[in-house]
């Protein structure tokens, strides 16, 4: 009786090419992907709903809190934008003045 020596192979991970920045790139994205879906399964569901006697009343109930969600949603966009907005101001602003302080120092 003889056992059969496994011989020693060289194998290679799954790739999508043999260049190695593409490879990172792909499982990358992939990583990504499963990420962003795998928080939108875990994430809680803010929708707060109480026992309603007939569907219609929640239905109602249902829509108004999904729109309210939406709304806070849009606000919260809004504040971030406004906030960036006047960071780039504010920015800008100093930009344009070093700029004028160097022509006054030059003539």
């Amino acid at each position: 009786f003889e056992l059969h020596h496994v011989s020693a192979k060289s194998e290679v991970g799954r790739q999508f090419s043999e260049d190695p920045l593409v490879n990172y790139f792909g499982w990358g994205f992939i990583a990504g992907l499963m990420d962003y879906f795998v928080r939108q399964q875990l994430s809680p569901v803010t929708v707060t709903t109480t026992a309603v006697t007939t569907t219609t009343e929640a239905a109602t109930t249902a829509s108004t809190t999904a729109s309210t969600t939406a709304a806070s949603v849009k606000k919260v966009r809004k504040q971030k934008k406004q906030k960036k907005n006047k960071k780039n101001r504010a920015q800008h602003s100093m930009k344009k003045k070093d700029t004028e302080d160097e022509k006054d120092e030059k003539d």
